[in-house]
Order: C-alpha cells, then structure tokens, then sequence
C-alpha cells in the first residue's frame, strides 16, 4: 500500500509536475456550466465490500505508484498533461472541455502513443479540481485515469515483443499527481458532517462495524486514533476502515475527511 519513504526524487516529481499546471488553472476554475457516534452495528455487506474504486483508495494508488515508478523516470522527458475538474463538475483535458465517455479513449491513445512511439517520454496526469465539485465525479475521473493506464499496460504486456507486466510498467510507469485545489466554489466543511459516513472495524477479521455519522473532525480523529493504537501496523488500520460519501457530497467535505483519518492513523 502507502510507501512510507518520501525520496528528493519524488519531491522533484511533484514540484515539475505541477509547476505547469499553475498557468492555467485560473482559466479552468472560473469557468462556468456546470449526532449519531457508533452507533449500533452498520450492515456487514455495505461495507465490506471491495472499495477500490474509492476515490480514497485511487489517491493511495496514485501516490504508491509514482514513488514505484521514480527510478524508470531518470533521463525521461517527463510532460504533465493537465485534467481538471471545476466546481460545475465540468472537466478539462489539457484546457479543452472533455466528457467522461471520451476521456478513455483519449488518455490510453496518449498513454499507449508515449510508450510504444515515444520511450523516451513519460506522459504523466497531473490532476485538480475545486472544492465545491462532485466526490462522486472525481472518483469516476481517477477511476478512467487508472484504468486508462491498466488497459495500456495490459495491452502492451501481450504484444510480442514486450517481456510481460514488469516491462509494460517500465515502459509506461504510472505518474499521477494532484496539483493545487481551488476553492471558486466557496466551500466550508460544516461542523457536523452527514455527507461522509465512516465505518470502523472493531474486530480483526472485520467482520463486526461500527458506523459514525454526523460526527465534527475532532471526533473522527479521536475514534480513528482509538483504533489505530489497537493495531500493529499501520496498513492494518487502513483495511478497517471505510469512507462512504453521499451522492452529492462535496469533493472538499471528503479531503477534509480524508486528512483527520490519517492524522488520526498516525501519517
């Protein structure tokens, strides 16, 4: 899961790939279009079920992938290409509007062109958005990202002359990263959240939940961090919890969210 070692490299990574990105972000973000703590236990089958797809899960992935991927991008031509999303939940792809049934189609062209075409340049993702914009729909954009990168590296894996999926992730390593966030939206996470339910396990082989809803940060923090001292690892605790955000909760309610967990874990 998480690498736990921040390397100059990566710090490096971050800074180039988000310096072009600050150019243009003014013009992206302004544009228009578009007290219950545990309580009893929660339903063991919402929870449990696979939650990759989570937009939590994805930025994990995201950061574990590009510190893996540091040492294919020495002496590579490293372009960031820009996917942002305003607060009308409207998304651009290097500053031209894009909707998500072409966004596929457009990243793996990229992707698969950068590493069949062009070797000697990586083609990263540098991602951001506002606040006040959908969770739900940012995590459908990170969902297309990753797979975009999947189907690419699963395609070039089976043609004849690649060495299977080690090559394919040599040849297309995954460089994802998120830029600054906007706020042209306006947004404050309320006091007492009810757009966020957390759920936490209370046995080892999760099988019992525990549910909070319309909890402030400062609860949150302290259940989670209850929690994360039972645990011998840090991943572990990772596993035993789940983020469930309602269908309109704001992206900005969600990072809040996200943040007091992993304080609360011990990041």
């Amino acid at each position: 899961m998480i690498l736990k070692e921040r390397t100059n490299r990566w710090a490096r990574l971050r800074t180039l790939l988000v310096v072009p990105v600050m150019g243009s972000a003014l013009y992206i973000f302004a544009q228009p279009a578009v007290k219950q703590i545990l309580s009893p236990e929660a339903t063991t089958e919402r929870v449990t079920k696979n939650d990759d797809d989570s937009y939590w899960r994805l930025t994990q992935l995201f950061t574990y992938e590009a510190k893996k991927s540091a040492h294919f991008l020495k002496g590579k031509d490293i372009h960031a290409n820009q996917l942002c999303m305003n607060k009308e939940n409207k998304m651009f792809f290097n500053m031209e509007y894009i909707d998500m049934e072409h966004l596929p189609q457009a990243l793996e062209t990229l992707l698969y062109d950068a590493a069949t075409v062009r070797p000697s340049r990586i083609e990263a993702i540098s991602y951001s958005y506002d606040k006040g914009a959908s969770e739900q729909e940012i995590a459908h954009m990170l969902r297309c990202v990753r797979d975009a990168y999947l189907h690419v590296r699963q395609r070039i894996a089976t043609t004849s002359s690649s060495k299977g999926t080690a090559d394919a992730e040599s040849l297309l390593p995954m460089v994802v990263t998120r830029a600054d966030v906007k706020n042209y939206a306006n947004h404050t996470t309320p006091e007492n959240i009810t757009d966020v339910t957390a759920y936490l396990a209370t046995t080892a082989d999760n099988d019992s939940w525990h549910e909070l809803n319309g909890f402030t940060l400062s609860e949150l923090k302290k259940e989670v961090s209850l929690l994360a001292n039972s645990q011998a690892e840090r991943e572990e605790t990772y596993r035993r919890i789940r983020l469930e955000p309602a269908a309109n909760c704001p992206i900005g309610t969600m990072d809040d969210v996200i943040q007091t967990v992993e304080e609360g874990i011990g990041r």
